[in-house]
């Protein structure tokens, strides 16, 4: 046998995926007399789906058999052929078995089916089964006690989850149909080839909006260029004709046109073209409402396209996340500390003074404010000399049509037309749209605001963050619930002047009397509630003009352009400076990627 393993040519995955792209790319794959892999399962699966990759694959995948030499946990397909032989995981001899392949493609060998298996944009190639909910979750968890527990580590995972159950919630795609036609048995077709055509396009946009603009400049070394053309035949390689058009109608096209062309329900057309408006101070008749919408299918929650998530103990658990790793790796935490200004010398960034006036040195200093309040009010004037990029910022649009209100609710909403006698149901768990049965009524909210005054019938976006985290709500009461909406189209000032505080009570009661149309109990149910207009979003948190986005999401405002021409790298016109928030590509939503990027990038430039 050892003589024989001589002649084998041998190569180690050095990595998750690796086996993948080796099936995928290499040329010579028959040239072999077989592939003989020594895991378990996990690099079968990489190998098999690398090959069904290729364009040769069918032919590969008659004429170059596998061999398994077992050496994962469960071995589950192996443990299978054998069975099928009326043979045993228990007896000795595979390795022998596995090497005879190489002689004889007849010994002891099965053809196995392969299933392909769809998941929106995804597509995959399984041969055993496909597990979704407690199962997987036991399986993929239970991964990081392979090392010390083996095999065990399955048991130890389903103990753990067992105490920590929950609650799946999967896409239904015939129910979906079944709502859909209610109002048009076409458009509930439609809706499915609708999300095919979206996830095509999402999966090339990824692509471009989860990694640092495409740049080609004599400015950068061989190396960077080559890497950058990559990437441009990376996303070429992905485009069929099809999906170019597809995607050059929803960046071009007002989204009432896009939903025209799909749907013939006014309902559905509504419904859906909300998200093209959704923080943007625009009518779903304008252009560039396409691309928002675009950008809200960006999301891909545990691989999930279009899909993004609730945070378990509400948003600021993802700061806590971020400091409770910083403490572990040293890195010190000024809480509450406000930044009165960045200490810049000789155009080089050096640090931050406090209010308290204590002053803070590093290396690289990065700025996840908006770029108005890093260059025009942390960064003393006079001191970036680059003319260009001064005008390019100043002339950032950061209008924001949204009003937030955040309640305290007694009980659940109850909407009239899913009666829930209290209990979380499915739709509670999701996003609700309200006051969008036509896109006339939503351009009616959007010339309200134009005419300087709130909608008098606002596009309503609730969620309901304590159906789903009950960590949220205070621990000895079932049936509060913690209510969040985000209302448009409201003004930064109104017509008459700043909000008073008699408008805003006058807006609130008009929001909850509106909800009160869908959920009758709604108004009865509220405890309290905090609202934040456009300038109180601006004053609370230091974002400008109370845009969450950072800036408008248009695309004079994306990718090169974001936040400015020659500067969408993440860096500045001072040396050692970055931005890393969403006002840098790719824009807003809690992505962590221009933080990511931007780290990234400042790495380089050791």
């Amino acid at each position: 046998m050892l003589n024989l393993l001589a002649y084998l040519y041998t190569f180690y995955a050095e990595g998750r995926n690796h086996s993948f792209e080796i099936a995928k790319r290499r040329d010579d794959l028959l040239s072999f007399n077989a592939i003989i892999i020594v895991s378990g399962d996990g690099l079968i699966f990489e190998w098999l789906n690398g090959i069904c990759e290729r364009t040769d694959k069918l032919q590969i995948l008659e004429n170059l058999p596998v061999g398994i030499v077992p050496c994962g946990s469960g071995n589950g397909l192996l443990a299978s052929v054998l069975a099928y032989h009326k043979n045993s995981l228990n007896k000795k001899g595979f390795e022998n078995r596995a090497i005879q392949l190489i002689n004889n493609k007849e010994a002891l060998s099965s053809k196995v089916n392969l299933m392909h298996i769809e998941a929106g944009e995804r597509h995959m190639a399984a041969f055993l089964s496909v597990g979704w909910g407690l199962l997987a979750d036991i399986d993929i968890e239970s991964e990081r006690w392979r090392s010390t527990l083996g095999q065990n580590r399955f048991t130890a995972g389903a103990i753990v989850r067992t105490i920590k159950l929950k609650t799946y919630n999967g896409s239904d795609q015939q129910k979906n149909a079944n709502e859909i036609g209610v109002f048009s048995k076409n458009d509930a077709k439609a809706f499915v080839e609708y999300e095919k055509m979206l996830h095509r396009i999402s999966g090339v946009l990824r692509i471009a909006l989860e990694n640092t603009p495409i740049s080609l400049s004599s400015n950068y070394t061989v190396a960077h260029n080559y890497e950058q053309i990559k990437r441009v035949i990376e996303i070429a390689t992905k485009l069929k004709f099809e999906t170019v058009i597809d995607l050059y109608e929803m960046l071009t096209a007002p989204i009432s046109k896009v939903m025209d062309k799909w749907f013939e329900s006014d309902v559905l057309k509504a419904t859906i073209a909300t998200d093209g408006v959704i923080g943007f101070a625009a009518s779903p008749f304008d252009a560039g409402t396409g691309y928002v919408l675009l950008h809200h299918v960006f999301g891909n929650l545990d691989n999930n396209p279009g899909s993004w998530g609730f945070v378990y103990g509400g948003m600021g658990a993802v700061s806590d996340s971020i400091r409770t790793v910083g403490q572990q790796l040293g890195v010190d935490f000024f809480n509450n500390s406000e930044v009165a200004e960045i200490l810049i010398d000789d155009n080089v960034a050096k640090g931050v003074r406090l209010a308290s006036n204590h002053e803070l040195y590093g290396d690289k200093i990065f700025s996840n404010c908006t770029p108005e309040v890093t260059f025009n009010q942390i960064i003393k004037k006079g001191v970036i000399k680059d003319q260009n990029f001064n005008h390019s910022i100043n002339n950032i649009n950061y209008t924001s049509p949204v009003t937030k209100i955040n309640v305290a609710l007694s009980e659940l909403p109850n909407f009239t037309s899913r009666p829930d006698a209290g209990k979380i149901q499915p739709h509670h768990q999701t996003t609700i749209h309200l006051n969008c049965e036509s896109m006339e009524i939503v351009d009616n909210a959007f010339k309200d605001y134009k005419s300087g005054i709130a909608s008098k019938r606002p596009v309503i976006e609730m969620t309901l963050p304590s159906s789903v985290d009950r960590t949220i709500v205070p621990e000895n009461d079932s049936n509060a619930h913690v209510c969040l909406l985000f209302v448009q189209y409201t003004p930064y000032e109104l017509a008459t002047g700043l909000w008073s505080d008699e408008d805003k009570k006058n807006f609130v009661n008009r929001v909850f009397t509106q909800i009160d149309e869908y959920a009758p109990n709604f108004s009865k149910s509220v405890i309290g509630y905090d609202l934040l207009t456009p300038k109180d979003i601006e004053s609370t948190f230091g974002i400008t003009g109370g845009n969450i986005f950072h800036g408008g999401m248009t695309l004079d405002q994306m990718y090169w352009l974001r936040p400015s021409k020659n500067f969408f790298d993440y860096t500045t016109p001072v040396k050692n400076l970055y931005l890393c928030g969403s006002g840098c590509h790719p824009g807003g939503g809690v992505t962590g990627r221009p933080g990511k990027l931007a780290a990234i990038r400042a790495l380089k430039d050791k």
